[in-house]
Order: C-alpha cells, then sequence, then structure tokens
C-alpha cells in the first residue's frame, strides 16, 4: 500500500510519500501473537497501520517545519531581539510580524531590512557556505516611557545664584530600525528599557538644562515659578530632543515631563558658572561641558560677570575669589 500525505505548517505545504509491506507486517505480528489471535483480523490491523503511519509521518514533518521555519515569538517590552540561524536549508523560511521590521546580518555586515511579510533565507543569503546569520527583529509599535534626572543640579540666578535639578519621563519609540540597532545596540544581545535609558538620559538631560536656562532668561522667570511653568519648559525641550534623537539614533520621542524639581541655594567656593547656560562648573573649567562655551577669565559667582585670569575679587560686585 502507498500513501502520500500533505500538511499545511504556517502557509507552507510539505508533503512525504511512503510504502508499507502489509503482507510482511501481517507476518510478523501472526509471528508474534500467533496466528489464531489475528486471522479475521485483516482489516482492523490494516486501518491501524494506516492511523500509526499518518500520526508517525505528520508529527515528523511539522518538526521539520518548525527547524526550517524562523518567526519571532518574544514580547514587546525589548525593542529588539536576535535570533541566530543555524543549518541553512533552501527552505528555510523567515516569517515577519507586521509588528516589527527584521534586519538580516550575514558573517556580520548588514544585508537588508525587511518589513512584514514571508522569505526564503535563500534568496537573500549564501546558504551553502558556513558562514554566520542572524536576524534581528525590531519592535515597530513598542512605546517606553523611560526616567531621566539630571545627575548633578545646575546654576541660575534670580539675582542671587542657586541651584537646580529635574527629574521626569519620556516616551521613545524606533523610529530607524537600521539606524537605532547600529548606534544603541551593536554586538549586545538585546536592547531592554534600562539599557536604552541608561544611553539616551545623559543627551537628553543635556538638551533640558539648556532649554531650561533660556526659557528662564526669554521670559525673566523667577525661581518659584519654574515648578509652575515645568511642563512648559519640557515642551520647549521636546522638539529639539525629538529633532536629535532621531538624526541620531533612529529614535522618535512622543512626550517629555518635568515631575520633579529640586532646588539648593548653597554655591561652593570651588565652583563657577558658564555666563551662556549657566552650569555649574569647576573653578579651573575652561570650557562648559554644557555648552562647550569657552571660559576666558574667572565667572563671579554672585553676579555672574566675567573678569580677567588672576583677579582677586569681582570687578563688578566686590565678591572675594
Amino acid at each position: 500500500k502507498v500513501w502520500r500525505i500533505e500538511i499545511t505548517e504556517n502557509g507552507a505545504k510539505e508533503s512525504v510519500t511512503y510504502t508499507v509491506d502489509f503482507t510482511k507486517l501481517y507476518e510478523n505480528l501472526a509471528k508474534k501473537y500467533g496466528q489464531d489471535k489475528i486471522f479475521g483480523k485483516q482489516k482492523e490491523i490494516f486501518s491501524f497501520a494506516c492511523l500509526f503511519f499518518k500520526i508517525f509521518v505528520i508529527i515528523t514533518l511539522r518538526q521539520r517545519a518548525s527547524m526550517e521555519l524562523i518567526k519571532f515569538n518574544g514580547t514587546n517590552e525589548k525593542l529588539f531581539s536576535r535570533v541566530v540561524v543555524e543549518n541553512c536549508t533552501p527552505k528555510t523560511t523567515l516569517i515577519v510580524p507586521e509588528t516589527h521590521s527584521a534586519l538580516v546580518f550575514f558573517n556580520g555586515e548588514m544585508l537588508q531590512t525587511l518589513s512584514k511579510g514571508r522569505y526564503k533565507l535563500a534568496d537573500i543569503v549564501n546558504i551553502s557556505s558556513d558562514a554566520l546569520v542572524e536576524i534581528i527583529f525590531v519592535s515597530k509599535t513598542a512605546k517606553l516611557k523611560l526616567l531621566w534626572g539630571t545627575p548633578n543640579k545646575f546654576t541660575l540666578f534670580d539675582p542671587a545664584p542657586y541651584k537646580v535639578g529635574l527629574s521626569g519621563e519620556f516616551e521613545v519609540q524606533v523610529a530607524d530600525p537600521r539606524k537605532c540597532f547600529l548606534y544603541l545596540v551593536g554586538a549586545e544581545e538585546d536592547l531592554t528599557a534600562d539599557a536604552l535609558q541608561e544611553r539616551l538620559t545623559s543627551r537628553l538631560v543635556s538638551e533640558i538644562s539648556l532649554s531650561l536656562s533660556n526659557y528662564v532668561k526669554e521670559n525673566s522667570l523667577r525661581r518659584e515659578q519654574i515648578f509652575i511653568e515645568r511642563q512648559k519648559i519640557a515642551d520647549s525641550a521636546l522638539k529639539s530632543v525629538s529633532t536629535i534623537f532621531n538624526n541620531e539614533y533612529g529614535i522618535k520621542v512622543f512626550s517629555l515631563s518635568i515631575l520633579n524639581v529640586i532646588f539648593d541655594e548653597n554655591i561652593s567656593a570651588s565652583e563657577k558658572v558658564c555666563p551662556n547656560c549657566h552650569t555649574a562648573l569647576l573653578a579651573d573649567a575652561k570650557f562648559c561641558f554644557n555648552c562647550g562655551e569657552k571660559l576666558s577669565g574667572k565667572i563671579c559667582s554672585k553676579c555672574h560677570f566675567e573678569n580677567v585670569n588672576g583677579a582677586k575679587f569681582c570687578a563688578n560686585c566686590g565678591e572675594k575669589f
């Protein structure tokens, strides 16, 4: 008896043909259980043989299809998920869901960025070699809320100098999978929310500090008004932050908020203040680490006046250095 079984697994058809020698099967059963016990039960034996072999072949085909099928099985908690493909065959198939893009790497080189659909890897990479094939699934729908905070307080004036620290949250999504992977992930296994937060916070804080200083200057804002105006300050920073993150990292920033404002009136004698952005700096600093402003002389921490190097007192207010 010859059977041909065909199954469909994830849209792909697989079939196999096999032959069973029913006479030999009957003889073997007769030897094992005795002729008298199986006589007249040919139909039952035949039906059992059919069922057994069909189940066996279907399981085998599904295992084979599973090994040759590459698909995303994770969650949106990770922006990136890496899959290493071993033993590629002409039938190895990549399925990209609608919620993701897929980056195909061959021997460490990024070959293509694939959108939703079904792809044969043999059409993309050379499967005849022993080269390493990696698939990076990139979430297009995940929006992650990340926390940020200024690691150090920076200095403003009202008119006396005071320090202020800020913290809040921002929401991001991958806009350019290729750029985001190259600049933020690289050789790491994946990119979690914590890792992404750590990498983006320093760049974000720099822009927010500058936006706050500009907003305070332009609107003659008093210290007690900063907390009231905190969302307007965040909105003023959102546009520049979004542009920078998109251009540099392929990340889109959807929202930005300032949740906490902390004040400190203690200004150390070992500090000076940048005349451009009001950031607190070490006394011997030659450039501002926040805005890049060159500091040519001594900056008075009390009145913000720039004095010549070597001055012992501020030429504007008389403050002793």
